[in-house]
């Protein structure tokens, strides 16, 4: 009989060995699906820890910068408790997870603290913490360990940033606490995390310090997986643990520049729970095929296998990155789980690749990605502004196309020596980049290295310096340069001479320097108002720069001055000439005023070699041009050895007229006045003299100027009045009580708003009658602003004074303003009656000053009278007085009594 098999066994075996081969590969799938979950569970705790740490060390960053500006602020870095810095006042506000910030000095006492303390209440000293100890010895950042903060009672962790000297040195620190308990890592609620996970920051202590939203972990205690943290090591990674909890995913990420790392824990078995669902519901459905036959066995394993098939094709393309694919919910409730929770982590994936691409784009600057072969995987929107591509000319693009073609060679090298030396983090440095039209730009690159895969890339920030450099460029100009004019000015002097003078060395040619000063351009300033003297600072600039050559150079050195720089110079005769033309561009000058303006120059010259380098050739043009203004401006001078000397003998007599009114030096002498029909003296000019105990007799045209170019007129002037009003009492003591006394202004006394006050303090003190005293003062004075003098004369008229015109017929000389000033006198200039016998045009002049000041009913006197034929002449014009050596030398007070009623022939001469 034939061995045969039931029907029942067929099927067994039908179904075993339809079964059997479909359990084990559900076996494999199972077993790999388990590894793949367990990897991305691995992988996304991770991938949170270094969310979290980036976020956290920016955190710390951004806290550092801002303490950084708080401790540069000066009321910050005066260190003074009743002087804090309102800013403190408004942290609390608008940083609650900030515990206190404070302000303490180099002992640890708080100074300044945000949170608002009793009036009374004495603040506290951190002298004896750890972390103040720690700071001050570091004199840097710093970032303390966790504590208990005395002011506000909760776990803290400060940083702080120290208050450094001018040399350094440590003052004090601004440090802020931050509130642990309060402080969520990176703003995630807990249900923003993945199931079950939670996030803490562990110090180097191994105790916890920040923790997210509903973690189980406390602050401030120890961690309680603390020895699978130290088999974790540094940087990134994950490893599972057990313990009474059942088994979780453990992941860790050091957080940069501290000793903190970011903890991530998510429990398995959540994670499996579909897993082994599907595993029971596979072996239930494999016992039922075995069960139902082969046709159910078939069925069954179509239900069955397909779906894993399904899913493993979804796990194969996620694995290779297409993240958008999804799995329909079909097949056993247990497969469609599965599926379902597959769909939900892929979706956590997607929105943890959003967040990330969310915080690529809101970076101010551009980022960029590449991997080793240096072609860019990622980029930001910032990147594609920045160089001028789009995002899909950028990706796949090669990182070298970015720079400038003469530096992609070197570029290259050192992109091969980067990832070929183990890639490490780099400082921001200076590049070039080279934008997608050509445009080379420069701007600061920083390279951070990780590994996506486990192959490396490194990312790079980069931040555009365009604005910045152009700033610096224009900071720079703008200190070398007259905003006016546009001239190079003082700074690059030194500059220009240097570089003159090497080329002087190199082709044996003279270097001239030509400083131009405009003449009265006080007065022009004055009368014409600001908004001209800049019109004319500008067109002068213009017509010296039109008048040099291509190696010269011009600067604008001071207010109303400029220094010319001429090269090439063979023969002092080129520098003259230069100057020259100089002078005549600037004469030639048209400037557009109601009021024509004729601008003049007084010039110096000196020329190269010459000793003392730069600053010796400066000083003698400086001479020269000093000379050119004593001898009336409008006028050129070379630099001559004498100068020098003549500086040092006025620097000389400047010191020793300084002290000269305290040293009783100065004393007044005395010229008369006399009628020229009798010759009686009527009047006295008051004269200032000056003798040195060292140096002897010291001529008024040596020291006046000095005194009127250093102010000390204003004293001496002062003294000169007083004591010839105080003289005039003696006089009318001794029975001249008609002598009038005439004393001379300067024009800086003159500009005084004390000038009326002076003068009647000076009256009311010597008891001098008003009437006896007569001020001289100069045409110039008049109309540097005839407005103001009308208003000054006008008053000192009301005082009773006399007012005099000195040097007539030598300025302005106009009749218009003799109608409108309260004038007494006319003073005839003594070069005009010197020449009377001898020009007939000074006889003429001389003629019509009489006659018009006649007219108006005013005074004539003659200076200068040194002959009877002179005297005789005036006499004959019917001039009213007359002074001069033909009558007397100015002499001391004591020799005036006896001068009045004498004869001409009587009076001394000189």
């Amino acid at each position: 009989m034939p061995f045969t098999w039931s029907i029942r066994r067929y099927l067994l075996i039908l179904v075993l060995a339809v079964t059997l081969p479909l359990a084990g590969l559900l076996i494999y799938s199972l077993h790999r699906n388990y590894l793949d979950v367990l990897s991305r569970a691995g992988l996304i705790t991770t991938h949170f820890t270094e969310i979290a740490a980036a976020d956290t060390a920016r955190f710390l960053h951004d806290t550092r910068q801002f303490l950084r500006g708080l401790a540069d602020r000066p009321q910050t870095r005066r260190l003074d408790p009743t002087q804090c810095d309102p800013l403190l006042a408004e942290i609390d506000a608008f940083f609650p997870q900030f515990a206190n910030t404070a302000v303490l000095d180099r002992e640890g006492q708080m100074l300044c603290s945000a949170r608002t303390t009793p009036s009374k209440a004495k603040l506290p000293s951190f002298a004896q913490s750890l972390w103040f100890q720690q700071a001050r010895s570091a004199n840097t950042p710093h970032l303390g360990t966790a504590h208990i903060g005395p002011v506000s009672g909760k776990w803290v962790v400060v940083i702080s940033e120290p208050i450094p000297a001018a040399d350094g040195s440590f003052t004090g620190l601004v440090g802020y606490s931050l509130d642990l308990e309060s402080y969520h890592l990176f703003g995630l609620a807990a249900d923003a995390l993945p199931a079950g996970m939670s996030l803490a920051v562990i110090d180097g202590q191994g105790r916890v310090i920040l923790r997210s939203e509903k973690s189980p972990e406390q602050v401030g205690t120890g961690y309680s997986r603390a020895d699978l943290l130290a088999q974790l090591g540094q940087g990134s990674g994950y490893a599972l643990a057990s313990g009474a909890n059942g088994t979780q995913v453990i992941a860790q990420t050091t957080i940069e520049g501290t000793n903190w790392r970011v903890v991530g824990t998510r429990p398995v078995a959540p994670i499996f729970s579909g897993v082994w669902a599907s595993a029971e519901g596979q072996y239930a459905a494999a016992a039922l095929l075995i069960a139902l036959g082969s046709l159910l066995a078939l069925f069954v394993s179509r239900r069955i296998v397909w779906p894993i098939r399904r899913i493993a094709d979804t796990a194969t393309k996620v694995a290779e990155g297409d993240l958008n694919h999804r799995l329909d919910a079909e097949g056993p409730s247990e497969i469609a789980t599965v599926a379902t929770h597959l769909n939900r982590m892929l979706d956590i994936r997607v929105g943890a690749e959003a967040r990330f691409k969310a915080l690529l784009e809101s970076a101010s600057d551009a980022i960029v990605v590449a991997n080793q072969e240096a072609r860019i995987t990622i980029a930001n929107e910032r990147a594609t502004e920045l160089f001028g591509y789009s995002l899909a000319e950028l990706l796949g693009m090669s990182i070298h196309e970015l720079v400038p073609a003469e530096a992609r060679d070197r570029h290259r090298q050192e992109v091969s020596r980067y990832f070929a030396g183990g890639t490490q983090r780099t400082p921001a440095r200076l590049v070039l980049g080279q934008r997608k039209n050509g445009q080379v730009f420069p701007c600061h690159i920083g390279l951070s290295p990780f590994e996506a895969d486990g192959v490396p890339m490194v990312s790079a920030i980069i931040r555009d310096l365009s604005e910045r450099v152009e700033l610096e460029a224009q900071i720079v100009h703008q200190s070398q340069h007259d905003p006016l004019t546009g001239l190079p000015n003082r700074a690059l002097l030194n500059d220009r001479l240097e570089r003159a003078f090497a080329r002087t060395h190199r082709d044996g040619h003279r270097v001239a320097v030509i400083h131009i000063d405009i003449d009265n351009f006080g007065e022009i300033n004055d009368f014409h108002g600001t908004a001209v003297a800049d019109q004319v600072l500008c067109r002068c600039a213009e017509s010296i720069i039109h008048s040099l050559r291509g190696t010269d150079s011009v600067i604008r050195s001071g207010s109303d001055e400029f220094i010319v720089i001429v090269e090439d110079t063979a023969a002092d005769s080129v520098a003259l000439q230069f100057g020259q033309r100089l002078r005549a561009a600037l004469r030639d000058l048209a400037i557009e005023t109601p009021r024509a303006i004729t601008v003049t120059a007084s010039i110096g010259i000196a020329l190269f070699p010459c000793e003392g380098g730069a600053d010796g050739l400066l000083k003698h043009a400086d001479l020269a041009l000093a000379q050119a203004q004593r001898d009336g401006g409008n006028t050129l001078r070379f630099f001559e050895s004498e100068m020098d000397a003549r500086a040092s003998r006025r620097m000389d007599v400047l010191s020793r007229l300084r002290g000269a009114i305290g040293r009783g030096e100065l004393f007044l002498h005395y010229q008369p006045k006399v009628c020229t029909a009798d010759g009686q003296v009527i009047g006295v000019e008051a004269l200032v003299r000056w003798h040195n105990g060292d140096i002897g007799m010291i001529p008024p045209s040596d020291f006046i100027p000095l005194a009127e170019e250093s102010g000390l007129i204003d004293e001496i002037g002062e003294w000169v009045l007083r004591r010839a009003c105080e003289q005039g009492m003696r006089w009318q003591a001794e029975g001249l009580s008609e002598l009038s006394i005439a004393v001379n202004l300067s024009t800086r006394q003159f500009r005084q708003e004390r000038l009326l006050a002076l003068v009647r303090s000076a009256l009311e003190d010597s008891g001098l009658p008003p009437q006896r005293l007569e001020l001289e003062i100069t045409e110039g004075m008049l109309m540097q602003d005839p407005e103001k003098a009308a208003v000054v004369l006008r008053r000192l008229h009301e005082l009773g004074v006399r007012i005099s015109i000195d040097d007539f017929g030598t300025g302005y000389s106009s009749l218009s303003y003799l109608q409108r000033f309260p004038v007494h006198t006319l003073k005839v200039d003594q070069s005009f009656v010197r020449e009377i016998s001898n020009s007939p045009g000074a006889a003429a002049i001389v003629t019509a000053v009489i006659s018009l000041a006649h007219s108006l009913d005013l005074c004539v006197v003659a200076e200068g009278v040194e002959t009877e034929a002179q005297r005789r002449f005036l006499g004959d014009l019917a001039c009213d007085y007359c002074q001069g050596y033909y009558f007397s030398r100015p002499v001391a007070a004591g020799e005036i009594s006896a001068l009045n009623g004498a004869e001409p022939a009587t009076l001394p001469r000189a």
